[in-house]
């Protein structure tokens, strides 16, 4: 009886210490899911928050001082609707820019300059047929000065289709003032005079730059395009 009590203490002693190692592993498992659940949202939330900070961070300018115009109206659609242009500087950069009746940009157009005082002075709206109306811009590129001095102005086409804003192109086009001073002392300046016409009678009128008798013929084909004959 005394042997039989001993061993069926034993027994329950085993059992309670296996049970109690069972209790313990799954306890262990238990924490160590937990902690490895909560490291993981940690861990995702931190990602998340990284994530948003990079949709919400602001770039910075990369201009130093940008100087604006006023607003200047321009019927671009023959809707009586106007729309507006803009000229901007950007530390030494020019810039034309276009809006809709809303004053939402449409074109941001960079001009390409040369030198010193540089600046927008005039602007033309052509008709250059039913369909297609361009916009030219008069832009001074600046001028360079060391040993010798030279300056110089360029046009742009910006071209609008079917009256419609978002057809919106442009065209960079040729030099049509030139001034230079050689050395030593030696001056010359060519301008070239800026008409349309439609020469071979299609219906779309073509641009054409003179001097003299040199003349440079732009021909519109739609959507932006223009080639020189």
């Amino acid at each position: 009886m005394k042997i039989n009590f001993i061993i069926k203490t034993k027994i329950t002693v085993l059992i309670s210490i296996v049970f109690i190692f069972s209790v313990s592993l799954f306890l262990s498992a238990l924490f160590s899911t937990l902690s490895y659940s909560q490291n993981e949202r940690f861990i995702r939330n931190m990602i998340a928050d990284k994530l948003r900070e990079k949709k919400t961070f602001t770039k910075k300018t990369l201009y130093k001082w940008v100087a604006n115009s006023s607003f200047y109206q321009i019927d671009l659609t023959e809707d009586r609707i106007n729309e507006y242009i803009q000229i901007s500087k950007k530390d030494a950069e020019d810039w034309f820019n276009i809006f809709n009746s809303k004053r939402v940009p449409i074109l941001e157009l960079k001009l390409n300059r040369i030198g010193r005082e540089s600046f927008v002075y005039k602007v033309r709206l052509f008709k250059l047929s039913s369909k297609s109306v361009a916009l030219i811009v008069y832009h001074y590129q600046g001028f360079l000065k060391d040993i010798n001095f030279l300056g110089k102005t360029k046009i742009y086409f910006i071209t609008i289709d079917n009256k419609d804003l978002s057809t919106i192109n442009y065209y960079e086009g040729p030099t049509i003032w030139e001034e230079k001073e050689d050395y030593p002392n030696i001056y010359t300046q060519r301008f070239y005079k800026v008409t349309t016409e439609d020469l071979n009678s299609d219906g779309i009128k073509e641009i054409i730059v003179h001097h003299g008798r040199i003349s440079k013929i732009f021909v519109y084909l739609g959507n932006g395009r223009w080639i020189q004959p």
